[in-house]
């Protein structure tokens, strides 16, 4: 099973998320935007595993205190990809960002104490919006759009399972760790 380690983008975030594609769609010719209710902050690709790797990764996710809710904005949108083909659209994010550098840290932490690899890659806070279709041409660079003015705030990590299919994949919830507000406990 192919598993990843994200936090779900709330009920606002994902409708912030559609406003952005419905007026800026025209500016990303050839991407395909992605399902809001599919939108998510990535932490840690794990990864094609067995059912025992999957125990351990529900271990190392449960290990750590995900703290109070995130605030968040989205923040202008970039291309990843190689220079020359850059196909996939993503949002940065701006707010507190450190502390989704420091869950991504503590799961890195986690993940590597029971064996898993660490990434390489530089953590990059971001949601993936679109991805080019095979038979378009990337853009070179992202316009600048104007962008919703809206804070939003995350509510949990999770570990996912993806079934890779067309257009888009399949994502099932496997673990949900809640982020909760210290003022309502």
């Amino acid at each position: 099973m192919r598993l990843f380690v994200a936090i779900p983008m709330p009920p606002i975030a994902q409708a912030l998320a559609r406003g952005i594609a419905d007026r800026n769609g025209e500016r990303f010719p050839g991407y395909r935007w992605i399902r809001p209710d599919l939108l998510h902050i990535p932490i840690k690709f794990i990864g094609d595993v067995d059912d025992v790797t999957t125990t351990a990764a529900r271990t190392a996710i449960g290990s750590i205190s995900p703290g109070e809710p995130i605030s968040l904005k989205y923040g202008q949108p970039f291309l990843l990809g190689p220079a020359d083909d850059k196909r996939v659209l993503v949002m940065k994010l701006t707010g507190e960002i450190d502390r989704l550098e420091e869950i991504h840290s503590k799961l890195e932490e986690s993940f590597a104490r029971l064996g898993f690899a660490r990434e390489t890659r530089p953590f990059l806070p971001h949601v993936t919006v679109a991805h080019l279709d095979h038979e378009a041409r990337p853009l070179k660079n992202a316009p600048k759009i104007d962008l919703p003015k809206p804070w939003f705030f995350t509510t949990g990590i999770h570990l996912m399972k993806s079934t890779l299919g067309r257009p888009e994949p399949a994502y099932e919830t496997l673990l949900r760790i809640p982020m909760l507000d210290s003022t309502t406990l």
